[in-house]
């Protein structure tokens, strides 16, 4: 049995892979300040994308991408703006939520905005 912790981290990279495999580069995992993470960013040859991955083993628990509240997805828009604002970036940007589904064989991606 996974912990919580175990099945985010295992979307986490399932997002990665994923969206590396769709040509994006990853530009930070795991961006951490004082006020909070933003999960991965990358740049998807056009814009950049802040990425909050959620992760369901089972429907029961409820969907992925009903699990963002509007003040998360408020916290998350105040991060990116951090982001850009410390490394000087002034490409396009959009916040994302990758709604990974684990099967037992494999994970299901989608990507929503926020």
């Amino acid at each position: 049995m996974y912990s919580r912790q175990q099945i985010g981290r295992i979307g986490e990279a399932a997002v990665i892979r994923y969206a590396r495999s769709l040509g994006w580069v990853l530009l930070a995992r795991r961006y951490r300040t004082w006020e909070g993470e933003i999960d991965s960013i990358f740049w998807n040859g056009e814009e950049i994308v802040f990425v909050e991955v959620k992760t369901r083993r089972h429907q029961g628990s409820g969907l992925p991408e009903e699990q963002v509240s509007a003040s998360r997805a408020d916290r998350i828009y105040d991060l990116a703006a951090q982001w850009l604002s410390v490394y000087a970036e002034t490409r396009p940007w959009k916040v994302q939520l990758a709604a990974v589904r684990l099967t037992s064989h494999q994970a299901r991606i989608k990507f929503f905005d926020l």
